[in-house]
């Protein structure tokens, strides 16, 4: 979860997508250890969903991660969003019950970086 001090912190990155005066996606991840990023948040406008705005930021963050020596990026998915992060090339690590709904789970993925992979 994003705190104000995120925002000062050099570990963490950010990128926004607006469609002047609106804000319609955006991505923040963050130095997890010395090679692995955690995407903590992509979100997208509902009604752009489906308009290549995710993918555009997802692949982004991955472009940035590499620069940085990142050889990963791990991050929790909604049910609705798991066969966006699976089809770019994510795998699933493990199932994570929600705090405020304890019949919803979340998937923990994670992407690798290497030569060859997502």
């Amino acid at each position: 979860m994003l705190t104000a001090s995120d925002f000062i912190n050099p570990a963490c990155h950010f990128r926004v997508i607006e469609l002047k005066p609106q804000i319609i996606g955006y991505y923040a991840i963050y130095l997890k250890s010395r090679d692995s990023y955690d995407l903590d948040a992509l979100f997208v406008e509902s009604t752009f969903i489906g308009k290549i705005i995710g993918k555009q930021l997802l692949e982004h963050a991955k472009v940035l991660v590499r620069k940085l020596a990142g050889q990963q990026v791990t991050l929790q998915a909604e049910p609705n969003a798991e066969a966006f992060y699976l089809k770019a090339g994510a795998k699933v690590v493990s199932k994570k019950e929600s705090q405020s709904n304890k019949v919803r789970y979340f998937s923990l993925l994670k992407m690798n970086l290497g030569t060859n992979d997502a």
